[in-house]
């Protein structure tokens, strides 16, 4: 049995909390790790990818079956991921502090609907799980949501939870602005003033 896991934000991990989380093909014999350069890097528009195994039968068959479905990567999104990638550290510090401030600004947004919105601060990610206290299925609450003021939510049913639970992103600069459009949103929606 493999212990897959999805670290597409490790970069980010390294330094959120301080909790430096290891990579699971690090520190298990049957450990995969998934990477990508979307979250961590911020370059989702390139499309790439790798996985890391200490196993090497299973990286064989990983590796035939993606000569399978393809044979390369984009040349130009090669070219730009080798220069995120030569230029890492300047990148992750410049999300970790994009995320550092992302989460102050959340804190302080879910305080004021701790009636409505239960948070949990992740300690390694740029991605919030926050539930809904109301009653309110996270589908409706997500469609209303996209439907009355344009915002997108994925409502935990997408990730085969139960539907109580909406995802929230913050690795981005203009948090403060989809925020003021979620607040205005709430209080309509549950007339606070």
């Amino acid at each position: 049995m493999f212990r897959n896991s999805s670290e597409i934000t490790l970069g980010k991990n390294r330094s959120i909390a301080g909790n430096n989380l290891p990579a699971v093909a690090d520190v298990c014999l049957k450990g995969v790790s998934l990477g990508v350069m979307s979250k961590a890097y911020g370059l989702a528009g390139l499309r790439i990818g790798w996985i890391a195994t200490k196993d090497k039968e299973l990286m064989d068959n990983i590796s035939s079956f993606k000569d399978y479905i393809s044979i390369c990567q984009s040349a130009p999104s090669e070219y730009l991921s080798k220069i995120a990638l030569k230029n890492r550290e300047k990148i992750l510090k410049r999300n970790l502090a994009v995320i550092s401030e992302n989460l102050q600004i959340l804190d302080a947004f879910f305080l004021k609907y701790s009636d409505i919105l239960e948070w949990v601060r992740p300690d390694s990610a740029s991605l919030g799980f926050v539930r809904i206290k109301t009653g309110e299925t996270a589908d409706s609450f997500c469609l209303d949501a996209v439907e009355k003021a344009g915002i997108l939510l994925l409502p935990s049913t997408v990730f085969g939870y139960e539907n109580s639970h909406f995802r929230i992103g913050f690795g981005r600069s203009d948090m403060k602005e989809a925020l003021l459009r979620f607040d205005e949103f709430l209080e309509k929606k549950y007339n606070i003033k």
